[in-house]
């Protein structure tokens, strides 16, 4: 008890000391900013395998399950701005290009966020300037591992709708909602680990194991399941249009993702002191430096 009480005591140091609340407020501004580009990204490949009306219409029920249909009505109306240029020809290509930059921007500070963690930085002297530009093309390729994931998680979003309604069939009245609430929640739980274990082991310029990441993965999405319900019951609770007037949309989303960026930046702070104790030093990578 005595050494769990201490491990949890470090991460929080070490979260304090890595001035995580200031990262994630940075990670919170640009996401809101990538935000309609990178949905609009995700989305767009999501439509090669579904109706892209249908990936737009589950993309905002999840978004109003957290921050309520304002905030979700305020996502949109950000999508159909971002959406208004035309995608024909060559000023389609070059618009989809800067969605996929502007997409990236908020990948490229959570690479900052994490190297912070693992005490890293990139040094293009290190490595060469090819090196440090093969690193930043990976923000580019986590954006569309996003998208491949949306399509996995549509996918058994369809797969569970039919196995919840065998559930509540088979099982007594009330004892099957139950159960195929479980089975969703597992089901979060295995994607959710999976893509914060991607996140830890490939975002920062260090030589991350995969036996170092995996529990500081289940327990992100542990905390990020859990903080979705609370947090949902919190801004239910709160009248931040009241508070906020015509912002106050505006002021729902950057709560949302202030949280989960700081729940995101815990999780790494974890996966970094659980390597540590376990005596891996996760080296920088080529191209980056150890910095104190």
């Amino acid at each position: 008890m005595a050494k769990t009480f201490a491990f949890v005591r470090e991460v929080f140091s070490e979260y304090s000391s890595d001035d995580c609340p200031r990262m994630a407020a940075a990670l919170s501004y640009y996401t809101v900013f990538s935000l309609a580009p990178l949905l609009i990204v995700l989305i767009s490949i999501g439509g090669l395998v579904f109706e892209p009306s249908d990936v737009e219409g589950r993309v905002r029920e999840q978004i109003a399950g957290i921050i309520g249909p304002d905030g979700a009505e305020q996502v949109q109306q950000m999508l159909r701005s971002a959406s208004k240029e035309g995608t024909a020809g060559v000023a389609g290509l070059i618009s989809g290009l800067g969605l996929l930059v502007g997409a990236s921007g908020v990948m490229l500070q959570l690479q900052a966020a994490l190297n912070e963690a693992w005490d890293v930085r990139p040094d293009p002297a290190l490595g060469g300037i090819r090196n440090f530009f093969t690193k930043r093309l990976l923000s580019f390729g986590m954006v569309l591992g996003l998208g491949f994931l949306m399509i996995v998680s549509l996918l058994l979003s369809a797969a569970l709708s039919a196995l919840d309604q065998r559930v509540i069939t088979l099982m007594p009245e009330g004892l099957g909602e139950t159960a195929a609430h479980f089975i969703d929640l597992g089901i979060a739980l295995v994607v959710l680990t999976a893509s914060f274990a991607v996140i830890f082991r490939y975002v920062p310029d260090a030589q991350v194991r995969w036996s170092d990441v995996g529990p500081g993965a289940l327990v992100t999405a542990a905390l990020f399941v859990g903080g979705k319900f609370a947090l949902g019951m919190y801004l239910g609770s709160r009248n931040l249009e009241g508070t906020f007037g015509a912002a106050g949309s505006l002021a729902l989303i950057l709560v949302w993702v202030y949280y989960s960026g700081s729940i995101l930046l815990l999780g790494a702070e974890f996966t970094q002191v659980w390597a540590q104790r376990r005596g891996a030093s996760a080296p920088p990578e080529l191209g980056a430096k150890r910095v104190a």
